[in-house]
This record gives structure tokens, sequence and C-alpha cells, in this order.
């Protein structure tokens, strides 16, 4: 009988903590690292929000993604596609790069990538193919899409999407890129420096392409 009960308030433990971290959550991550030193954070407290880092791989497929990706937002753009289809855009992309990096050709090393998301339905995709690149991400708008990719070395971005249904791709391709100053701290805890594109545009597609 005693270890029936064990057994019966191992299970309900169990079964509360499930509870605690899934319900009304459905959040996912995903985060893929190759080479040494990188650093990556994911922070969702939005409902049912997605987020993806990937940090290293191959030079020459990172390029070719980099473009199709950039094309298909264009595109989307020109169509107003929704946020589901260039989602579908961010995922070939990702898969090509990951492919790159499970090849194990051409690692990186020394990149930061954070991404922080308190908005519902909402995705945020950064991904960092070089050394020493340091990325920051925050959506705080509902059903929203933040997409961060920096393709180099010593590249330092932040973007901040505040505002509900709106997809914004920005790409870093070079050495030594940096975001604007703007002046303005962004939502995210730590953005007192001003290094960061704050996005307020409800339900419009914005790419930002610097090189």
């Amino acid at each position: 009988m005693d270890m029936f009960r064990k057994l019966a308030g191992f299970m309900l433990i169990n079964l509360m903590l499930l509870s605690a971290v899934c319900a009304d959550s459905f959040n996912s991550a995903l985060i893929r690292q190759v080479g040494d030193g990188h650093h990556a954070q994911v922070t969702q407290s939005g409902h049912n929000s997605d987020a993806s880092i990937l940090q290293g791989g191959e030079f020459g497929l990172a390029e070719t993604a980099q473009g199709v990706l950039i094309g298909a937002w264009k595109v989307g753009d020109l169509f107003n596609a929704p946020k589901k289809l260039l989602d579908v855009a961010d995922d070939i992309a990702i898969f090509t790069v990951s492919a790159g990096m499970q090849a194990g050709a051409g690692t990186g090393s020394g990149n930061d990538a954070s991404i922080e998301i308190s908005g519902n339905q909402s995705t945020g995709n950064l991904l960092q193919n070089g050394n020493g690149n340091v990325g920051r991400l925050v959506i705080s708008g509902d059903n929203a899409k933040g997409t961060l990719w920096q393709l180099g070395n010593n590249n330092d971005a932040g973007l901040a999407v505040t505002s509900n249904g709106t997809k914004v791709l920005y790409t870093q391709r070079g050495n030594g890129l940096k975001t604007q100053n703007l002046g303005a701290a962004a939502p995210g805890e730590g953005w007192t420096d001003g290094n960061m594109l704050i996005v307020d545009a409800p339900h419009n597609t914005i790419t930002v392409h610097q090189q």
C-alpha cells in the first residue's frame, strides 16, 4: 500500500509539473550551435510562440540561403503574404544552413544571440554565420514575426518588433556592421544603448538589408 501511494503521488506531481509547463503555452524553441564560444538565450512568455537560433555553419550554403530568404520575403511583401508563408521561407533557409552545419564544414566562433518573445502567436528567428556576431531580437507584438540574419564577422544588430501583425526581415551581410543608434531603449531588459531597430508598423511587412 505504501509503495502504491508513493507511486500515485509521484505520478500526480509529474502531471502537475507537466500542466504548469504546457498549459496555454505551446511554445517551441530550436538552438543549434556549431563552433566554439557561442552564447544563446531564448525567453518566451507569449502563448504559441516559436523561436530558433542557429550559430555557425557553412558559409557558401549560408549565402545561398540568405539570398533565397531575401527573395522570398520580397515576393511575399509584393503579394501581401501572411506570416505563415514567410515562416515557410524561413524554415527552408534554416534547413539549408542546418544541413551545412551537419556536414561539419566551416564552423563559427564567439557569436552571441538572444531572443525575447512576449507577444502571442509570434515567431522569432536569429541566424548567425561567421565569428563574433552579436544579435538581439525582441518581439512584443501579437501575431508578429522577426527574422534577423547576420552573415559575416563582428556584426552587431538589434531588432524589436513592437506592433501586432508586423513582419520584419533584417539582414546584415559583411563585417563590422552595426544597427544605427536610434537613441531609444528597446522594450527588452538591458537595452539602454539604443543599438536597436524598433519597428512599430501594424500589419506591415518590412525588409532591411545592411552591407
